[in-house]
């Protein structure tokens, strides 16, 4: 029997063990439609916007390592899908966007829809290609599927409506096995790192979502060299937060102790992460573990880098480090660890930098639920290999400075940053992951962007836990003009009642402005069964940053120095 083009797409996706193909029909698509119906392999997932469709992609390719799949038709459906594509390469994660075109006879003709893709997608892939012939497919499709794999990144391949139905030639191509296999260090790297670590008096271990499920050998040699642990954002849970060692994320988001550790440390180990705010980078030595190679000095400034899979690799420098106690070291260690244990069982919570209520410049002050009180209830609330699913804003400050991780998995639009991620990311994990619990935190603004994948979420009966910080404003932005000496302004958000929008759209939904609500209506949605909207009346307290405390680089310019050339003549 003839194998189609669209047949052979989607025989090769599920070669590649790709689950989920995700998607918003359209004609250009309804032979790669129909392909997927056909088989029992791989499962279309349709959306209600290509974006989202991107978003859940990404996200399944960040949760699971594996190939994520998306696909739109031709035209403005290949623009919407271009942002979570974005998404996906930004954070160096395997997509194919697969897109439909018009006709190839009607191509570069004006006809209404046919856009040239190719340009669309330049910067944003790392393959691109719209197939010319049939005969092209298996090269070009194995081609575009094993760069997205090795790079990592987004690849796409744009499929004519024509060639779809036409006969393609040529058995699948599955992915070979040396694709995935990790490099290993040379033993000079290695003695260069331990020598490294054992002349160090301040240690510092900097934990990137590359030490996932590496939590022993990490903590194992924190204590060997007596270090300071810090983190990012998406490494939150490799070491539970609680742990004496840990603290916490660093950055724009993160806690003071974590940046006052990292501007004194002097020999600092990176392990698997890219990180890239250098303003809080200290005049420190570096050596960086990564898998990829091309990330080794790509945002660090690495003095030793080490190739290769973090477990292993930290297996073999525990095997040469020798290890000795840093009485000093120790005790900033442990009086930084005190100083935020203290913040967090504080009600005020002002050493984590929350402003007072008044002084944000957002109004005056009004009831809700506080950030913190919301955090404190999700900690204790959600269960310990539980999927964080974050969007864009100050959600993701509250998260990364209060939520206490034991053995989460976080998901984030790292890189890119986009509004909208958080919904989205939170239904591909349940259907990549559907015997762990799922949670979406999300501002008011990034949940308005995606909302109608609420009724793509209803449609598959996903249980998936969507908490709301209702304040009803861009409050990262409204803020950041406050900071400045600015007024607010286009910032404020008229907001539909997402509890009522929650149940329209065949999910539950609930209304909480009082703390002492949450933790049972918490309870009563984690197991419900069937997505659930949580909308918190939150007050909009304005987050303190972190201050740098040691640099290599100039910093850029400071929020007051914009402001003035805002409002300069």
């Amino acid at each position: 029997m003839t194998t189609t083009v669209a047949e052979y797409v989607v025989q090769q996706i599920a070669a590649w063990g790709s689950e989920f193909v995700f998607g918003l029909a359209g004609d250009t698509v309804i032979p790669l439609l129909e392909a997927l119906r056909r088989q029992g392999r791989v499962r279309y997932v349709g959306t209600r916007h290509e974006e989202g469709a991107a978003f859940m992609a990404s996200a399944y390719a960040k949760l699971t390592g594996r190939l994520g799949v998306c696909m739109a038709e031709a035209g403005p459906a290949s623009v919407h899908l271009l942002n979570g594509v974005y998404d996906a390469h930004m954070d160096r994660v395997p997509l194919l966007a697969l897109t439909g075109q018009v006709e190839t006879r009607l191509m570069g003709t004006r006809w209404p829809q046919a856009i040239n893709q190719d340009l669309l997608y330049q910067d944003a892939v790392c393959f691109n290609h719209t197939l010319a012939a049939p005969e092209q497919l298996p090269e070009i499709l194995y081609a575009a599927m094993r760069r997205a794999v090795s790079v990592p990144g987004a690849a796409r391949l744009g499929l004519p409506v024509d060639l779809q139905m036409r006969p393609a030639p040529g058995p699948v191509r599955r992915r070979p096995a040396y694709l995935t296999e990790r490099p290993e260090p040379g033993p000079q790297s290695l003695a260069d790192a331990a020598a490294l670590l054992d002349g160090a008096q301040r240690p510092l271990l900097f934990v990137g979502q590359g030490a996932r499920g590496q939590t022993a050998p990490v903590l194992d040699l924190a204590e060997k060299l007596d270090a300071a642990i810090i983190h990012t954002i998406p490494a939150m849970g490799v070491i539970p937060a609680a742990h004496p060692r840990n603290l916490g994320v660093i950055g724009h988001f993160g806690t003071p102790m974590a940046a006052e550790a990292f501007a004194q440390a002097d020999v600092v180990l990176v392990i698997g992460s890219t990180w890239w705010q250098p303003e809080y980078v200290p005049d420190a030595r570096f050596i960086q573990i990564d898998h990829h190679r091309p990330n080794l000095g790509l945002t660090f400034p690495a003095d030793v880098g080490l190739a290769g899979d973090a477990g292993r690799v930290l297996s073999l420098l525990l095997g040469r480090v020798r290890g000795t106690r840093k009485d000093q070291w120790r005790q900033t260690i442990d009086r930084l660890k005190a100083a935020l244990s203290a913040s967090l069982a504080s009600d005020q919570g002002t050493a984590l930098g929350e402003a007072p209520l008044a002084g944000n410049g957002m109004g005056a002050p009004r009831g809700g639920v506080s950030p913190r009180q919301v955090m404190a209830a999700l900690t204790e609330a959600v269960a310990p290999d539980a999927i964080l699913c974050l969007d864009v804003g100050e959600n993701t400050f509250w998260v990364a400075r209060l939520f206490q991780a034991r053995h989460q998995h976080v998901l984030l639009s790292g890189n890119w940053r986009s509004m909208g991620f958080g919904l989205p990311a939170a239904i591909a994990a349940a259907l990549a992951a559907p015997r762990r619990q799922v949670v979406a935190v999300v501002g008011d603004g990034g949940f308005a962007m995606t909302m109608a994948e609420l009724a793509t979420a209803a449609a598959y009966r996903l249980p998936i836990t969507v908490i709301i910080l209702n304040n009803r404003t861009l409050a990262q932005e409204g803020h950041t003009q406050v900071r400045t000496g600015l007024e607010p302004f286009g910032v404020s958000l008229h907001n539909p009642d997402f509890a009522a929008f929650a149940r329209c759209c065949g999910a539950e939904g609930f209304a909480v402005d009082k703390a002492q609500d949450l933790p049972p209506v918490l309870r009563r949605a984690l197991g419900s069964g069937m997505p659930t909207v949580i909308d918190v009346d939150t007050q909009p307290l304005m987050p303190q940053v972190p201050r740098p405390q040691g640099t290599l680089k100039p910093q850029p310019p400071s929020l007051a120095e914009q402001a003035a050339w805002l409002t300069r003549g």
